[in-house]
Order: structure tokens, then C-alpha cells, then sequence
């Protein structure tokens, strides 16, 4: 069992099959086979078959989606790969990931299958307080399909994105460290003696505050 842990750990942490056997070697003096690699491996493949399936309990307060980009190692080399995530804070304050799904395109069609499969495990929504996206199209259009009557907000990391975006990188962190969303209720006419960039980036951050809330 220790040592299909250990088989384990090194594959996850990023070392190719056909190497695993030879560094197990160099760390615990005993050579794995190639077939036992292969074996323990396909064991993770099981396993997250099975945490795909699982039942979710409805017992989610905030539940918060984003695609990602992810290195992955392949046959070809490393590549990035779109992972769409569904992530939740249930009525009792636990944090965890619900799901997770490879994708070639933050699409409606992909976003609805995937909340949809949520719903199928169980994710009714009838706690479900909120909903925390980003500006992505296809996950807005996706959501009034699955979870029409959820409060959705916009998540405020990609909004102080945004916001940096119109900044120098010296100018970012005094700035944005006062742009939380009770600070954004300033109005335009304290941008005087500002530059047009940090004018411009308190003009993305009022839009963002205004565009909040949305149903």
C-alpha cells in the first residue's frame, strides 16, 4: 500500500509513467514495473469517475464558477487546458469543489451540460443564495437556463482585474488595496487630479460596482 501511495504521489506530481519506476528506485531502493505504474494509475481514473458521480447535497449557500487554464502534460508536450469549476460554501461555512470537467470553450451548450449535470447530482438550488461569475456570456446564458431565479454577482477578482488593467504595475497596489466593493461608491469627481489611467480605472471599478447585482 505505501508503496502505490508513493507510485501515487509521483505521478501526481507531474513525472511521466515511464519515469515513475525509476524514481521510486532512487527514493526507496525498489524497482516498480511499468504494469504496476499503468495499474495504480488507472485507480485514479476510477476514483475520479467516481467523484463525477457522486450525489451533492442541496445544502449550498454560494456557489461560485469559473473556467481555468491549466498546464498539462501530454503525448505532445505541455499544453493549456480550459477547466470548468463549480465551487461551493455550504449553509454551514465548508468550502468544496463540487465539480470539475474538461472543456474546449466556455460555450453556453458546454456551461449548460455541465450545470446541468450538477443539478442532476443533486444540486437543486433550494438554498442556493447566490451565484459568484465572471463576465463570461456563455456561463450567463447557460445559468438562466439552469438556475434562472438565482441572485447572480460578479465575482470582484475579475473586476480589480479589470481595474489593474487601466494601471501601471506601480500604481496597482496602493490603488486597488481601497477598491473593495464599500469603496467604490465614490463618484467620478474624485478622480480630479488624477492620471487618465487611474481615472480610467475608477471609472471600470464604478461600472463593476454598478453592475454587481443581477438577476
Amino acid at each position: 500500500m505505501q508503496v502505490n501511495d508513493a507510485i501515487r504521489n509521483v505521478f501526481l506530481a507531474g513525472v511521466s509513467t515511464r519515469r515513475v519506476g525509476e524514481t521510486l528506485e532512487a527514493l526507496v531502493g525498489e524497482r516498480v514495473s511499468a504494469q504496476t505504474v499503468s495499474r495504480v494509475v488507472r485507480s485514479l481514473d476510477r476514483e475520479v469517475a467516481r467523484f463525477h458521480e457522486a450525489p451533492i447535497a442541496d445544502d449550498v449557500l454560494y456557489l461560485l464558477l469559473d473556467g481555468v487554464y491549466l498546464r498539462v502534460k501530454s503525448v505532445a508536450g505541455v499544453q493549456r487546458k480550459l477547466v470548468l469549476c463549480a465551487y461551493a460554501i455550504t449553509v454551514s461555512g465548508e468550502r468544496r469543489l463540487l465539480n470539475f470537467r474538461l472543456g474546449t470553450a466556455e460555450s453556453q451548450a458546454q456551461w449548460e451540460a455541465f450545470l446541468s449535470q450538477l443539478r442532476e447530482r443533486g444540486l437543486l438550488g433550494k438554498r442556493l443564495r447566490l451565484i459568484v461569475t465572471d463576465g463570461c456570456k456563455g456561463l450567463h446564458r447557460a445559468l438562466e437556463t439552469v438556475y434562472p431565479y438565482v441572485l447572480r454577482q460578479y465575482c470582484w477578482v475579475h473586476k480589480l482585474r479589470n481595474v489593474a488593467n487601466q494601471l501601471k504595475r506601480t500604481q496597482q497596489l496602493p490603488r486597488l488595496s481601497a477598491r473593495t466593493p464599500s469603496s467604490t461608491t465614490s463618484s467620478h469627481s474624485d478622480t480630479s487630479g488624477c492620471s487618465s489611467a487611474i481615472s480610467a480605472s475608477v471609472m471600470c471599478g464604478e461600472s463593476a460596482r454598478q453592475a454587481t447585482h443581477f438577476s
